[in-house]
């Protein structure tokens, strides 16, 4: 019973998260008009169908969905991590191709500090 209700616990925390970072996006890129480059889409596509798949297994008590969410979160994961090394790193800037439209390293600021969007 009580591992029942930490794997509930930890799917409606994902599921959260998840909620957080897809409302989070869209407030910058809807209401701040930030325009995402092509790796931030990227790390949509793997974001936004967590909201609902997690959501779905809130309400049925589906734990197994972890493992899909995992397999997404790994593939967004990655992609993002190749992203913020793009910002970041001066061996991956000069050694690159931009991600499309809005160049990574030169994307939208604040001061000094880069916005990822």
């Amino acid at each position: 019973m009580k591992d029942n209700k930490n794997l509930e616990n930890v799917l409606v925390s994902a599921w959260v998260i998840s909620l957080i970072a897809t409302l989070g996006s869209l407030y910058f890129s809807e209401i701040l008009k930030f325009i995402p480059c092509d790796l931030c889409w990227f790390q949509r596509i793997f974001m936004y169908p967590q909201v609902v798949l997690l959501g779905i297994a809130v309400i049925r008590k589906e734990y197994g969905i972890a493992r899909y969410s995992l397999a997404l979160s790994v593939i967004g994961g990655t992609i993002s991590l190749y992203h913020y090394l793009l910002q970041k790193v001066p061996f991956f800037q000069s050694h690159s191709i931009s991600c499309g439209r809005i160049p990574c390293p030169f994307g939208k600021t604040n001061g000094d500090r880069l916005k990822n969007v």
